[in-house]
């Protein structure tokens, strides 16, 4: 009779060692899980500077483009202007 309470208690002893290693492996499944988290968080916020970042980016390279079509618009009429002054004064071919 020893013998099937030796068993029983070997068998107790095996499924609380499981139970143990599983509780284990939960803790490190939620420790995992809470660092991820925080990762998807950090994620989120870069996600949302860059994106803040880009919209001043594309609006800045408008600006410039606009400024430049102006400048190079100018520039031709500048040199139309002094090619006009050149001609007039027989300076010009």
């Amino acid at each position: 009779m020893s013998t099937g309470v030796d068993q029983a208690a070997e068998r107790l002893r095996l499924a609380i060692d499981r139970l143990e290693a599983t509780i284990g492996r939960q803790v490190g499944v939620q420790a995992d899980k809470a660092s991820l988290e925080t990762e998807i968080q950090a994620l989120g916020a870069d996600r949302a500077r860059l994106a803040d970042l880009l919209d001043k980016s594309e609006a800045k390279a408008s600006r410039l483009e606009t400024v430049n079509r102006d400048v190079s618009h100018k520039l031709v009429e500048a040199m139309e202007t002094i090619r006009a002054v050149l001609q007039a004064d027989g300076g010009g071919t």
